[in-house]
């Protein structure tokens, strides 16, 4: 409803969106059309918002609307230009000489600190994934393996609705030929809607030192299969450095036996890498002078400050013309940039449209 608004306001209609359609992602709404007789329109898609900002933007440019996702399109090209260079995950896929693929890791040290933040990044990264990779089938080998450390950072604080996303993602992602692997120190740390989509899992052992240590473990033993031959929740328990209980899918998609095993001892070099290592390889990698660049555009509240400055110039300029500014007129104080932005018509205009999209999300949440 938000989108057909922001549309008929500007003239338009849902047909002028070019971004397809599909169900909502929000599990609800779409079992709520469905039930309804309702088929999944332009609206619909997770997108809509954004076509509906270029469908506005041409407009205002002056540009036709037709074809607007095209890349050659002015919307396109006007907006790449304001753009910061983003994560380009067709780097994560890169292969080298001999066709072999890369280890890449993502440092994320300034934002796991910040849960929400964190679970955000790695909902975008996925999408973005997603988007990009076409659909693979059961083609036997991944296009791409994700290897998602201290997990549950991912799950920490995150809303109903962001937590509703991820699952999503993480059911329809397989079918692009990408693996996820959650890696934790605890299966409660991630929720029974997403554990439930994991089809291999890998246990190191677990140590009860509360009460509250037992009731994780017998939760934790339950989400494997039942097995004869173990005591799963005694056995989690007495494991060892280098041993782990595993179950995967076989061939027909159902779980293996659970099976006591005994790991291999890693291969590399069990230690911190130093500052100098670390120098020394992104010296030699090829996007180091891809992502080493900074870059530290005009700011929106930068651009407002300019706009709220010209359309005061312009002001004063067709008042003196009009001769409504006089010397015997008192001079009034000289506002505050805060007041000068609060009490301008297009900050009142943002505020408002703010407004309602807030009140709209609340009635959706209450």
């Amino acid at each position: 409803e938000g989108v057909k608004h922001w549309l008929s306001k500007v003239g338009l209609q849902t047909a002028d969106l070019e971004c397809g359609s599909h169900w909502p992602s929000h599990q609800e709404s779409a079992h709520r059309m469905i039930a309804d007789g309702v088929f999944h329109q332009a609206e619909h898609n997770n997108c809509s918002g954004k076509h509906a900002g270029f469908l506005t933007l041409a407009l205002q440019l002056g540009y036709p609307h037709k074809n607007y996702i095209q890349p050659d399109h002015p919307v396109q090209l006007r907006v790449k230009e304001v753009l910061e260079k983003s994560f380009d995950v067709e780097d994560l896929m890169r292969v080298d000489e001999r066709g072999m693929g890369y280890i890449n890791i993502l440092r994320l040290d300034d934002i796991q600190s910040k849960p929400k933040l964190f679970s955000t990044f790695m909902l975008c990264l996925l999408a973005e994934i997603y988007e990009k990779l076409k659909e693979q089938g059961d083609k036997g080998q991944p296009e791409l393996v994700i290897f998602i450390d201290e997990a549950h950072l991912i799950f920490d604080e995150a809303s109903k609705a962001l937590l509703d996303q991820i699952e999503i993602m993480v059911k329809l992602i397989r079918s692009k030929g990408v693996g996820l692997f959650f890696c934790t120190q605890n299966p409660t740390d991630v929720p029974d809607d997403v554990l439930s989509q994991l089809g291999m899992k890998i246990q190191h052992a677990l140590r009860a030192f509360t009460a509250k240590d037992r009731k994780a473990i017998k939760l934790t033993a339950e989400n494997y299969p039942i097995t004869e031959f173990y005591e799963t929740d005694e056995l989690l328990t007495r494991l060892g450095i280098g041993e782990a209980i595993i179950t995967v899918l076989n061939d027909k998609g159902i779980p293996t036996p659970l099976v006591h095993t005994l790991l291999t001892a890693p291969s590399s070099r069990m230690d911190i890498i130093t500052d100098d290592e670390k120098e020394d390889i992104l010296k030699s990698s090829k996007l180091m002078e891809k992502y080493s660049e900074t870059i530290d555009r005009e700011s929106a509240y930068e651009m407002l400050i300019d706009k709220l400055n010209q359309a005061e110039v312009r002001e004063e300029k067709q008042q003196q013309e009009a001769g409504s500014k006089t010397s015997s007129t008192r001079r009034r104080p000289e506002k505050s940039t805060f007041e000068k932005i609060a009490d301008h018509s297009l900050t009142k205009s943002i505020v408002r449209e703010l407004a309602r999209g807030l009140m709209g999300v609340l009635r959706k949440s209450f």
